[in-house]
């Protein structure tokens, strides 16, 4: 399976309408065979992806081993 990684590391801030367009993309690469994840989020990007339980679906963590 062929990921797509989206590097969030630059990302200061994201909302709820920014985390439901990474779902959509995540959902729409795996109709196509690919597996999304995003590296390297932090600060409230991190906190609002774990408060929502979407960070452990999109973790890179979680494609490997």
């Amino acid at each position: 399976m062929t990921d797509i990684v989206i590097d969030v590391s630059e990302v200061d801030q994201i909302g709820l309408e920014g985390v439901a367009v990474l779902l959509l993309l995540w959902r729409d690469a795996g109709r196509h065979g690919k597996c999304l994840v995003i590296e390297r989020p932090h600060g409230q990007v991190r906190e609002k992806l774990e408060t929502t339980g979407v960070l452990r679906w999109l973790s890179a963590d979680r494609t490997r081993g």
